[in-house]
């Protein structure tokens, strides 16, 4: 092999040769690694903002309900003013 024979000359033994791609792997399965854990918190702030949008909507309808209920007892109950 002409690589092993080019780095015995340069001073570099196989170890050189093996250390370099697992340094090269290591890295790549780390950043593979905060790729998905950042990946991870932005679906968890997105599902929690839709239940946030979500839990808001339904306050809204229940309020809208009671003042329409409201407002349709108001009128039953106010009296009918004939002249």
């Amino acid at each position: 092999m002409d690589l092993l024979r080019i780095g015995r000359e340069a001073g570099l033994g196989l170890a050189a040769f093996t250390v370099v791609p697992l340094a090269l792997a290591l890295m790549g399965f780390w950043l593979t690694l905060q790729q998905h854990i950042r990946h991870q918190r932005i679906e968890n702030q997105r599902a929690a903002s839709e239940q946030a949008m979500e839990e808001r909507r339904t306050e809204q309808a229940t309020l809208r309900s009671y003042l329409d209920q409201m407002g349709m007892l108001l009128r039953r109950s106010r009296p009918t003013q004939r002249e």
